[in-house]
């Protein structure tokens, strides 16, 4: 996680903790170790992000933008 020192939703700031996958393991187990995958971000955003991403998450609104590798990405982009 050096490669990526801050959280990549836009505003955060805070420390990365956790490396999420842009293409999910599930649909692309092919790219889970590839560095343009994957995107920084600290523990409170993740768990945002895989609730709203896998379904957890119910109608509350949150959509985060995000910068990384492959550009910006979210609502906001």
């Amino acid at each position: 996680m050096l490669a990526f020192l801050t959280c990549s939703t836009e505003g955060c700031g805070k420390p990365t903790t956790d490396v999420d996958h842009i293409q999910s393991i599930r649909e692309r187990s092919d790219l889970r170790l590839v560095w343009a995958n994957l995107r920084p971000f600290c523990h409170s955003c993740h768990s945002r992000h895989t609730a709203r991403t896998q379904g957890f998450a119910s109608g509350r609104g949150y959509e985060p933008t995000f910068r990384g590798s492959l550009g910006t990405v979210g609502a906001n982009a």
